[in-house]
């Protein structure tokens, strides 16, 4: 659906960051479950706020947006490498006849980064090329889960946390992917996402003095491992848990859409 053709009155939010995330949300983010555009004439990307009536208070609508920005930025840095999170610019409702009433705003940074894109063509039946339909991009398919999946919603939100990438942000956001793993009768060992000699080495370098003050309770609850993990190997050790339970929360909840006979991965 074009922007003239999305319904009024509306109301919808300025989104910043850096501008190869803001392209890539505006073109894979296009249906109703979370629509992102561009405007043109203002050179805006706007996030479309549903739910809200014309006569709804401004403070509610910040709220909503910012909550699902923050998912957003948790996506993004999961799923699209994003360096820096997204933020809220200016709320605003845009009237039926056109107008637009703008409730707050802020500076905008802007960036050079450019995201380019390949299309894939196959022979048609007439011998011309033809575009092959391209799978929704993983942002897109995180995204889309993490509306309806609380779990997923918790972790995508840690991953954007300050101290996210500090033992006080890891073990948070690695205990979230293991109480799910548990709760479903398994474990991260028995997936095959991590070894136990990798699972034990990190949760006894956090959990000890091995970690410093930053160490996950401030205390020593497990004496230092012989080989203690540095911080940027535990970083790496819980991105790898954590992109493995992704993928197997995506399939899961894909083939479950599948057999339901649903192909829309945007809708919420």
């Amino acid at each position: 659906m074009k922007m003239e053709q999305l319904p009024l009155p509306r109301w919808e939010v300025d989104l910043h960051g850096d501008d190869r995330d803001l392209q890539h949300l505006a073109q894979h983010f296009i249906n109703e479950g979370m629509r992102i555009y561009k405007d043109d004439s203002t050179d805006q990307t706007l996030l479309v706020i549903g739910g809200f009536s014309a006569e709804a208070s401004p403070k509610d609508v910040l709220i909503a947006a910012t909550e699902k920005v923050q998912l957003l930025s948790g996506v993004l840095k999961v799923a699209h490498q994003a360096q820096t999170s997204l933020s809220v610019g200016g709320v605003m409702l845009r009237q039926q006849n056109g107008t637009r009433h703008v409730y707050a705003s802020m500076q905008v940074t802007l960036g050079v980064n450019v995201e380019f894109h390949a299309e894939v063509l196959r022979p048609g039946r007439n011998g011309e090329l033809v575009p092959v339909p391209q799978p929704a991009p993983l942002t897109v398919r995180l995204a889309t889960l993490a509306q309806t999946d609380p779990v997923v919603a918790t972790a995508m939100r840690l991953a954007v946390m300050p101290d996210a990438g500090t033992w006080r942000g890891l073990v948070p956001l690695f205990e979230v992917v293991e109480h799910d793993v548990l709760g479903a009768g398994s474990s991260i060992v028995k997936n095959g996402w991590a070894s136990k000699t990798q699972q034990k080495r990190f949760e006894h370098t956090a959990n000890s003095s091995a970690a410093g003050d930053a160490s996950r309770h401030g205390h020593q609850r497990f004496a230092p491992p012989a080989n203690p993990m540095t911080l940027d190997e535990a970083r790496s050790f819980v991105q790898m848990v954590l992109q493995a339970w992704i993928a197997a929360r995506l399939t899961r909840s894909e083939t479950a859409v599948s057999a339901a006979g649903v192909s829309d991965w945007s809708q919420p």
